[in-house]
């Protein structure tokens, strides 16, 4: 898809109808402009009424208008023109005035993210800060000198400082030194966390710095060996520059295993010395003040379950046979129930029953409200603290709820799985092993209690759903053995899995409920995302760009219930929209935004989607272009089968392409770049690469880097044949 861009070196990305193998080049505007004269009785059709009519669809007189008044009257080239009209009719929409509007404006306009991340800048918003998530993430990623710097870089006294360095001299056992720091803080009115924490960084750079001598010795002795090795330069600097040392030890012992003998000792006391600090300072910070009460899993009791039947099962016999058999005592009105059902009147026979059970039903046991530390509200403003914290211990008392729920049905599901492959009964264990992995997926992306969870237990669902994923297909072999092996493994991780709220993801929620107006929400779903990569705040951020806006109006519509949703930009534009904003950059946003949603839609065969976000990166909003292709599995995309391809323009590298093929869960990845020591510099991140894709059941298989290439590009544009969507995107620049 075409993406413009102010700087001249950012490659254009083909349009769906001009960048994929299998359709002829796009006419001249000669030859177009004659073909549309040209009188409804030719055989031969205009190319733009043509690509319609190829995918059996006939347009109305009104349709074929808008097309022609479209093609003579929008800006851009007939090339561009006719690739807006070919993107409609590959997804079956029916074109109109402001279809082709929109999906020309996300073709060839400013993208969307460019123009959210100027708004950004123009509206003044600061992007929240959240520092305990910053460690957090930076100790996950095995940052340990940027988790020691944020910390240092809280205030304390100077003299507490000299205090707590001369504690750390004397060397003591570790109860000795938390006593002695003890005193401190209660002599100079400090909470003792914040006392321990900064100790703790302390030692963690000493023992860091030591790791960093031994690599670099390591890496010393390896340059004696290849003097010349651009690699071990390049690895070199990043010592210096204060790089995990975990990454470079792994990516010294996967890229240098013939030749790392004579660098193995100093390369083994690197990592330990390393883990070691590492391990010091995940110990030192205070674990979450967040209490969730523990409740028991009671199972519905026969009269909830058979309250539960009566207003859902479609079968009333069977609504019969289970009260007949869990509640005998009921035989008076389920001999009346009969009575009516045989006579026709089912809806009075279910009313017959209910009246009968409702007053057996115990009353719902009191929920106690989790605990949520003061110092989480610490920012926020007196007069709307109090409303503040009911409504976040109502959403955490809710998500409690909800996960448990949600562990009770994958457990049963599972268990019943498990049942049916004992039993030998594969085709019925199917579909019960299709619901626990869509099951899971809802979960992972769209319950609320993955907002509060830590990046842990996302990426233990993660692989659980891989792993399911795996197990179902081997059921489709007949391998039924191995299938319920891993099915039971999934189950048993499942168990181990508990609901815990962490501070940083709570104190990210106070900001956003905060939040009053769509920039804010937008400003605060960037941040959640740079500071903890997930899949639900990715979800977050194009919630709050406004792509799933309409369709949550329309659930919201139809369900008739109070649903809690977050302004988005979507929301706001066209409110400014109403009030007639004299620059119409509003209109402009919104008919971009509307584009990409209509070349989002569900295709009948191959699912494609394009999308243009504002994304963080270097603490300033700037934009990254999303391509994604994949079969159409129903009503989501086949991430185990499919193709993204992100594009960013950066300030120090220039624009980067970085394309993710996935084949039965076997990655390949693309990077472009046109800086020459680009692959030199990002070579050693592959390994990391590697191992954080492989943690979530992915397998790598090779990471290619190249130039963007212009004069390619141009030369497969001359050579296309036949362009088809259905075929994909081909993405080579």
């Amino acid at each position: 898809m075409k993406i413009q861009s102010d700087r001249a070196a950012l490659p254009q990305v083909p349009s769906p109808t001009t960048s994929v193998q299998g359709e002829s080049a796009a006419p001249t505007a000669e030859i177009a402009h004659s073909n549309r004269t040209n009188t409804p009785n030719t055989t031969k059709q205009p190319p733009e009424v043509a690509a319609f009519s190829e995918r059996g669809m006939t347009l109305t007189k009104e349709a074929m208008q808008a097309v022609n008044t479209f093609m003579e009257t929008a800006p851009g080239t007939e090339t561009e023109k006719l690739a807006t009209v070919k993107a409609l009719a590959e997804k079956g929409i029916v074109p109109n005035e402001s279809k082709l509007k929109a999906v020309h404006a996300a073709l060839t306009g400013v993208p969307f993210g460019k123009e959210a991340a100027e708004w950004l800048k123009e509206s003044g918003i600061p992007f929240p800060e959240n520092t305990r998530a910053t460690i957090e993430k930076a100790l996950q990623l095995g940052r340990t000198q940027e988790a020691v710097k944020m910390i240092k870089s809280a205030e304390l006294p100077a003299e507490v400082v000299k205090q707590i360095e001369a504690i750390l001299k004397q060397k003591g056992i570790p109860a000795e030194t938390a006593a002695a720091l003890k005193k401190v803080a209660e002599a100079n009115n400090i909470p003792v966390a914040k006392l321990i924490e900064r100790a703790a960084a302390t030692q963690s750079e000493v023992l860091n710095n030591a790791a960093k001598q031994k690599l670099m010795e390591a890496v010393q002795i390896l340059l004696k060996q290849q003097p010349n090795n651009t690699l071990l330069m390049e690895l070199a600097r990043k010592v210096e520059k204060n790089a995990p040392v975990q990454d470079i030890v792994k990516a010294l012992r996967t890229l240098f295993i013939s030749d790392r003998a004579a660098a193995m000792k100093p390369l083994a006391e690197a990592i330990q010395l390393a883990d070691m600090a590492l391990s010091k300072m995940s110990t030192a910070l205070p674990e979450s003040c967040i209490v969730i009460p523990k409740t028991d899993q009671i199972e519905p009791g026969p009269a909830q379950k058979s309250a539960q039947m009566i207003q859902k099962e479609p079968s009333f016999e069977r609504v019969l046979s289970y009260i007949k058999e869990t509640m005998p005592e009921l035989k008076r009105s389920l001999e009346k129930a009969e009575v009516l059902f045989a006579s026709g009147k089912e809806m009075a026979a279910r009313g017959e029953l209910m009246k009968a059970i409702e007053p057996l039903i115990p009353l719902p046991a009191k929920q106690t409200a989790p605990v949520v530390p003061d110092e989480l509200f610490a920012h926020v403003p007196p007069a709307a603290k109090d409303v503040l914290v009911t409504r976040i211990t109502e959403k955490m008392s809710q998500s409690a709820i909800d996960f448990k729920q949600f562990k009770r049905d994958i457990t049963r599901n599972l268990q019943t799985t498990e049942l049916l492959m004992a039993q030998k009964a594969s085709q019925q264990a199917k579909p019960v092993i299709e619901t626990a992995i869509k099951t899971l997926d809802q979960a992972i992306l769209k319950s609320d209690f993955m907002l509060y969870t830590d990046m842990k237990t996302e990426k233990q669902l993660m692989q659980a759903s891989g792993q399911l994923a795996e197990a179902r297909k081997l059921l489709a072999k007949g391998e039924t053995q191995q299938a319920a092996r891993i099915t039971a493994e999934v189950k048993a991780l499942i168990e181990k899995v508990t609901f815990k709220p962490t501070d940083a993801r709570v104190m990210h929620m106070i900001t956003q409920e905060t939040a009053d107006t769509a920039p804010r929400v937008l400003a605060g779903a960037m941040a959640g995302l740079y500071e903890t990569p997930t899949a639900r705040h990715a979800f977050e951020l194009v919630r709050a760009a406004g792509f799933t806006y309409e369709h949550e109006q329309a659930v919201a519509l139809v369900s008739r219930e109070k649903v809690d949703m977050p302004p988005s930009v979507k929301q706001a534009l066209l409110s400014q929209m109403h009030q007639q904003a004299a620059d119409g950059k509003p209109e402009q946003m919104t008919t971009t935004l509307t584009g990409q949603q209509l070349l989002s839609k569900a295709d009948p065969g191959l699912q494609s989607m394009m999308m243009s976000l504002p994304f963080l990166l270097g603490g300033q909003s700037e934009n990254v272009n999303v391509f994604i292709r994949s079969k159409n599995g129903g009503d989501q995309v086949d991430w185990e089968n499919c193709s993204v391809y992100f594009l960013f323009d950066t300030k120090k590298l220039g624009p980067v392409g970085i394309t993710i093929s996935s084949a039965d869960k076997n990655l390949s990845i693309k990077v472009q770049n046109d800086k020459p020591d680009f692959q030199q510099k990002m070579e050693p991140l592959t390994v990391v690469l590697k191992d954080r894709l492989a943690d979530i059941g992915y397998r790598v298989g090779s990471v290619q880097f190249s130039e963007f290439q212009a004069k390619e590009q141009e030369a497969t544009t001359t050579k296309q044949e036949k362009t088809s969507m259905a075929k994909g995107f081909d993405f080579t620049i």
